[in-house]
Order: C-alpha cells, then structure tokens, then sequence
C-alpha cells in the first residue's frame, strides 16, 4: 500500500470512530422541558382597634367599658398571635382586669399572651381584655385620685409571627424578638 492509500484508511478509520462515538452521545443526551416553580410570600396582615375612646374616667366601684381587639385579616397565613400589656406602674393601684378567655401567659414574660390562629378567608377577632372592660376598685379614695400627677396608662401592642416550623410558643416569642431583649 502506497503512502496515500494508508492515510486514507487512517483517516477513514478515525472518521468512522469519531462519528460513532458522536451518534453514541448523540443517543445518551437528552433534556427535558423546565419545571417551573412559582414562590409566594407568606402574609399575616393584623390590625389592633378599639371603639371606647382613649381616655377613661376613674370612679370607685364602677366598670369601665374597654374593648381592644386584635384582628387577623383574612388571607393571613396561619400564626402564633401574641399581645403585651403596658401599663404604667401605679395603674393597678386604681383598677384590675384580665385577659380574655383564650389567651395564654407567654412563660416567663410579663404581661405578655398569646394564642395559635389557624388561616381563615375571612378577618378573626379576638378581645383582649375579659369581658372587655376594666374595673375600678371600690377601696380607691378621692384623695388618692386628687394625688395623682401623671394619669395611669394602659397600652397595648399585638405581634404575629407566621407558625410553620415554630413548635413552640417560646419559638415564636424568639422568632418575633431575636435579637431583642425579651425580658419584658
């Protein structure tokens, strides 16, 4: 065989390997069409309201009407729902009060409640104060009312924290305030 004769058969020869290792991955490549994943972000939208007004007259012996409310807005995810109580520090002099029914003491923290809220499609309301009222005591004097320099005070604060992967409610208390002192 003459020189050409041999480079045709050597060339013929790698043509041949490399188109049959060519159609061979031809044949072990594929692809798929793309799955397509559409995340949302998870909501809790909550309001705080109250319809008894924002200052209140202190007379012994009687209730006061007091009506805070919290409100989960429908569509909200499902939630670990928490209120905290500030009251100013001569407050329980003068009256006492309770939360309502449902609401549980936040362990180790003061004033402090919460509850778990399941999602609804509707808007969920929840008292925070038992029979939303507050009660003055009978045994409060004219002269220790006449004394009073700054006048007591009751706030409220709500908080939510979605309830996926919070077991507990010290989870959640943690979830809300990391970061925070949450001695309260």
């Amino acid at each position: 065989m003459n020189k050409k004769a041999r480079f045709a058969v050597a060339f013929s020869t790698i043509l041949a390997v490399m188109f049959g290792i060519g159609v061979t991955i031809a044949f072990l490549v594929a692809s798929s069409r793309p799955v397509i994943n559409t995340f949302t972000i998870g909501d809790i939208q909550l309001t705080l309201t109250e319809t008894t007004g924002e200052s209140y007259n202190l007379v012994p012996g009687t209730t006061v009407d007091k009506d805070p409310q919290l409100i989960v807005k429908a569509g909200s995810d499902a939630c670990w729902l928490f209120f905290v109580i500030d009251a100013s520090s001569d407050l329980g002099n003068y009256v006492t009060y309770a939360p309502a029914a449902g609401w549980k003491p936040v362990p180790g923290i003061k004033n402090a409640y919460y509850r778990q809220v399941e999602k609804s499609n509707e808007d969920v309301a929840f008292s925070l104060l038992q029979g939303d009222v507050i009660h003055v005591k009978d045994t409060v004097t004219e002269e220790q009312l006449s004394a009073i320099k700054t006048a007591p005070a009751l706030a409220f604060t709500g908080y939510a924290v979605q309830k996926v992967e919070l077991a507990t409610v010290e989870e959640a208390w943690q979830a809300l305030f990391s970061g925070e002192a949450i001695d309260r």
